[in-house]
């Protein structure tokens, strides 16, 4: 999974026709959908499948046919124990295919190529990547615009990312706070900023308790995000864990300064309140809400009121989205 992590970190802004290419030889990939088994006299189509389903065309869009075909395609594609890639030629068929309408000698390489061409997957991938980084539901025009903007660049990701971080939608009201944090978005923005130096080794025990453990996903598709990261048991962990960090603030687990330290300078408890509110939520918050922390100011002092007012506005619905 590491290895599978740096491969997406290399590969996030470069042509999806390589990623598709590489995914294929990942060993986590090929282990986890089966492509160990992918054998010339009984293919397997577990990653063909997921391939044309979650990965390039969508639901609805693809054969039985193309799932079976793109299967053949990639038999022979193995990963040893090690985790490095071979491609056994007497298990692999070198027969013809026709996917999608196109007949050749496909094998893996040429099913990512012609995948990756597909206007369909240029609006599968724009519709992705906007519902992830703006709104859940986007405009037909916008992914219209986005998936030509892949195109033109090849399968290009950065072309779409630039694209819509460029687009006046990702500026209008409907995208500001549409989405809910993950809890890797929720912990490491609180760490930013706070400004700690290092993350606390309790961490990764507290990202399992929120439900994202880093590294296992729960399947091949990841987190499904959005409001499954809501329960009983997940939002008052999330408090719970941004709580912690703010306490640890300034000592050996995290470094930096102490959460008083952040806020000197102010001068009573309504600059404090605006201080801590402009730090964490942009001061964008409704006036019930700032009273309510000014009347926690106003009743205690020092470090006590400053990391009560970190936690509690960590705590605000505000806080838990982008």
């Amino acid at each position: 999974m590491h290895a599978q992590n740096q491969f997406f970190r290399a590969n996030a802004l470069g042509s999806y026709r390589e990623i598709l290419r590489g995914i294929s030889r990942d060993a986590a990939m090929i282990r986890w959908l089966d492509l160990n088994t992918n054998r010339r006299a009984a293919p397997n189509e577990n990653f063909a499948r997921e391939l044309l389903k979650l990965f390039t065309l969508g639901a609805g869009h693809f054969t039985e046919d193309d799932v079976n075909e793109v299967a053949r395609a990639l038999t022979g594609y193995h990963a040893t124990p090690d985790g490095r890639f071979v491609l056994h030629h007497r298990q692999h068929d070198n027969g013809p295919k026709t996917i999608r309408g196109q007949t050749g000698l496909f094998d893996g390489d040429a099913v990512a190529d012609l995948l990756a061409a597909c206007p369909q997957t240029a609006r599968f991938m724009a519709t992705k990547l906007f519902r992830f980084f703006a709104y859940r539901d986007p405009e037909p025009a916008v992914i219209d615009r986005l998936a030509d903007a892949y195109q033109q660049g090849g399968s290009s990701i950065k072309a779409i990312d630039e694209g819509i971080f460029r687009s006046p939608e990702f500026s209008t009201e409907r995208a500001y706070r549409a989405l809910i944090k993950s809890p890797a978005e929720l912990i490491v923005g609180a760490l930013r900023a706070t400004g700690a130096e290092r993350v606390p080794p309790q961490t990764p025990g507290a990202m399992r308790l929120l439900g994202q453990e880093l590294f296992n996903p729960p399947h091949v598709a990841g987190w499904f995000g959005g409001r499954s990261w809501f329960n009983a048991a997940t939002l008052l962990g999330r408090f719970n864990v941004v709580g912690t960090l703010v306490n640890q603030l300034g000592g050996p687990n995290l470094g930096g300064h102490a959460v008083g330290a952040l806020l000197e300078g102010s001068i009573g408890a309504e600059a404090r309140v605006g201080r801590v509110l402009d730090l964490l939520v942009d001061g964008d918050v409704s006036a019930d809400e700032r009273d309510a922390l000014l009347r926690y100011a106003q009743q205690v002092r020092g470090e006590e009121q400053a990391r009560g007012l970190f936690r509690l506005t960590t705590a605000l619905p505000t806080y838990q989205l982008n």
